[in-house]
Formats: structure tokens, C-alpha cells, sequence
């Protein structure tokens, strides 16, 4: 007992009441450091008196908290069970929508998060439990769910398969079969590689129909492949890659025709000519036939309409290329006959779209054969022509 004795606190130990009739007297509690203090105070005076001791061990009571509660296939979960209180240690168990355990984790006050990383779609438990001192389970609710998106499923197709002399031609690369099962498609992206494995373009469509309009200036083997992305960020597998063979057009129509000089008295002559153009080889050599008539602009019975025709090979360096072959002449004035040429030009694309090809080139005819002198029945031409 504690009391107050001449103005001094006094300790006495295991006191015992002596009087005849009970006292009347005040019990209260203090609860500190897991402890129960039960104190008694007699009502006649302030003296205080420790009844018993006894252990103060709480229920614990659990606190499970969860982010983000929707992620993607093994995005990081982070399990946080710090608002726990009175808990000696903690735990959480994840299952899935079947119930089966997939992870879990013992925690304690000193360490209360955890991270998990989740493999497949769909949606997850999880379960708290907190224990105190005496190992003893909370009971109040402690849980939390946590959807994991599913990835996109990637579909690609080309329009044009198979590809027939495509090149400098628009071909429809489309992801539009791609599937969400649990969203919408939100973005494609493409690429293309050669033969050699190496990226030569890529593109990325965001929005409906997810498809790219693509040209390809050469001609070659190329692989298409990519991936799409859902509304939520998922990425799916790599589309399966489909294999474009681009060919170029090789067989044309053309169509040429400008001023001629012939030799005589040099003559103006305008001639015009149609025939095939053939790549040989494309972008380096190429075969040229054509055959036309050559008007004179002279108004004179002394100079004749002929008749021409070329058969030449070319060679091409960029732009430029020179080409060399045989050639017929008619007849253009008496006493001349027709017969063969030796024939040479040199010129230049204005342009080249691999559908048509626009040149001016410069024209020398050489005539063969005794009968047809060199120094008087010679022809040079300035000519346009159009290949299509």
C-alpha cells in the first residue's frame, strides 16, 4: 500500500484489512506494457493498494492493403500490412479464381511489405491475417482483389498476297483482326525486314483500322511482323511474321518522238516511235524496241517519209544511261536505199516511279554497207520518251 504518514510517502507490503466490517473501496485498471495493474483505493481515504498483475495480450487486428488493384502479366503488386496493430507477425496468401494458393508471404512489423508478380490473366484474392503475441489469428476482415489484365492476341494480313509487281505500289499491311478478350485494341506496330534480317521500316498505327499503307521501291523477300497494344498497356506476343515476296515489273510500252537531222542537205525531220522496254537487269540494263516513221518538214518531193526501227541495250548509272545496238532507215530521198544502222544514244531520266520512266535522250544513226556512204546519210535525233 502507498500512504502518506507525517507528510511522507510510505510503501508497506502485503497489508491486510484487520477490522470487523468490510471497507468500502474503489477498484480501477491500468493496462501498460501488455500489463493489467488492478489498483484499489479505500473510499475513506487516498491510501492506494496494488491488487494483482495480470498479462494484457490484444487481439490483433489486420490491415492489408494492395496496389494497383488491375495490372498487367507480371507487373509488380505491392502488398503493404504496416496498419496492422498488435500483431507479432502477419500473413497473406494469394489465390486465384479456381482458389488456388499461388503465392504467399509471412510478414512482420518490422518488414510488413511484400511485392508479387502475377503470370496470368485474370482475377486474384488476397488474404490477410494478423497474430498476436500469443500467436492467436485476427478476425476481422482482411482481404483484397486484384485483376490482371489479359495481353491482346496480334492477327496480321496483307491484302495483296501474293504480292505481283508491287514495287512502287501501295500494299494494305492490316492488324484489324487483332482480339482483346478483356479491351479494345489500342495501337500497331509494324516492321519490316530484308532478306539479311536487317529493319528497313517501321510504322505504328493508333487507331482504327490499325493498318499501314506501304510502298516498297525495291524489289526483294520481306518479313512483316509487329505486336499490338491494348487499351491498358498490354503488349501481345510478336505477330507471326508473314513473308512478302515484291517483285518489279519488268516488261513496259513506250512511246518516243522528237526532231531528226539527216544528212543530205540536213534535213528536219519529226519522228515518232512505239515499242517495248525490257529490264534486264533492274536499276543497271535494260533492252529497248521500237519502231516508227520519221515525217520531213520540208515541203519537197526530194525527201521522203521512212520508216525506222531500234533495237538497243542499255546501260543505266542513276539517271543517266547510254545505250548502243543495230537500227533500220528506210529510204529518205533518191538515190539512197534503206538498210541497217549502227545506233547510239545517250540520255537522261526526268523521272523514274518504277510504273513509268520519263528521258530525253540524243540520237546517232550510223548506216552500214557500201552502198550507203557514212559521210552522206548520217541522222542525229533529240527525242522524249515516255515509258509506262
Amino acid at each position: 500500500m502507498l500512504f502518506r504518514s507525517r507528510g511522507q510517502v510510505k510503501i508497506v507490503k502485503d497489508l491486510e484489512w484487520a477490522g470487523e466490517a468490510p471497507i468500502p473501496v474503489f477498484t480501477f485498471k491500468l493496462t501498460k506494457n501488455y500489463k493489467h495493474y488492478h489498483i484499489v483505493m479505500p473510499r475513506p481515504c487516498g491510501n492506494i493498494s496494488l491488487l494483482k498483475i495480470e498479462d494484457a495480450i490484444p487481439d490483433a487486428v489486420c490491415n492489408l492493403a494492395v496496389s494497383p488493384n488491375k495490372a498487367n502479366i507480371n507487373d509488380a503488386i505491392t502488398v503493404d500490412m504496416s496498419g496492422s496493430q498488435h500483431a507479432k507477425s502477419m500473413e497473406v496468401t494469394v489465390t486465384d479464381a479456381g482458389g488456388n494458393v499461388v503465392a504467399s508471404k509471412s510478414l512482420t512489423p518490422d518488414s510488413p511489405r511484400w511485392q508479387v508478380k502475377l503470370e496470368n490473366p485474370g482475377e486474384y484474392a488476397f488474404k490477410g491475417k494478423a497474430l498476436n503475441m500469443e500467436g492467436k489469428a485476427s478476425t476481422n476482415p482482411c482481404d483484397a482483389k486484384v485483376y490482371i489484365n489479359a495481353p491482346p492476341v496480334c492477327r496480321y494480313f496483307i491484302d495483296c498476297l501474293p504480292c505481283l509487281h508491287p514495287v512502287n505500289e501501295p500494299i494494305i499491311i492490316s492488324a484489324s483482326d487483332s482480339t482483346d478478350p478483356d479491351g479494345q485494341i489500342a495501337k500497331a506496330n509494324f516492321e519490316i525486314r530484308d532478306e539479311s534480317g536487317a529493319v528497313v521500316d517501321t510504322f505504328v498505327a493508333s487507331g482504327a483500322p490499325f493498318s499501314w499503307e506501304k510502298t516498297f521501291d525495291k524489289a526483294g523477300i520481306y518479313s512483316v511482323s509487329g505486336f499490338v497494344t491494348d487499351d491498358f498497356g498490354a503488349v501481345s506476343e510478336p505477330c507471326q511474321s508473314i513473308e512478302v515476296k515484291i517483285t518489279e515489273k519488268k516488261l513496259f510500252f513506250l512511246a518516243e518522238a522528237g526532231p531528226m537531222l539527216v544528212r543530205g542537205t540536213w534535213t528536219t525531220y519529226l519522228f515518232g516511235r512505239i515499242g517495248l522496254f525490257y529490264k534486264i537487269v533492274p536499276d543497271r540494263f535494260s533492252f529497248t524496241l521500237a519502231a516508227g516513221p520519221a515525217f520531213p518538214m520540208t515541203n519537197t518531193e526530194e525527201f521522203k517519209t521512212f520508216f525506222m526501227v531500234n533495237a538497243l541495250v542499255n546501260l543505266h548509272a542513276g539517271p543517266a544511261f547510254f545505250g548502243a545496238g543495230l537500227g533500220y532507215s528506210g529510204k529518205s530521198q533518191d538515190p539512197r536505199s534503206g538498210g541497217l544502222d549502227i545506233v547510239g544514244q545517250i540520255g537522261y531520266d526526268l523521272f523514274n516511279n518504277y510504273k513509268s520512266i520519263g528521258s530525253i535522250f540524243f540520237e546517232g544513226r550510223i548506216p552500214m554497207g557500201s552502198k550507203r556512204p557514212f559521210k552522206t546519210d548520217q541522222k542525229f535525233s533529240l527525242g522524249f520518251r515516255y515509258v509506262f
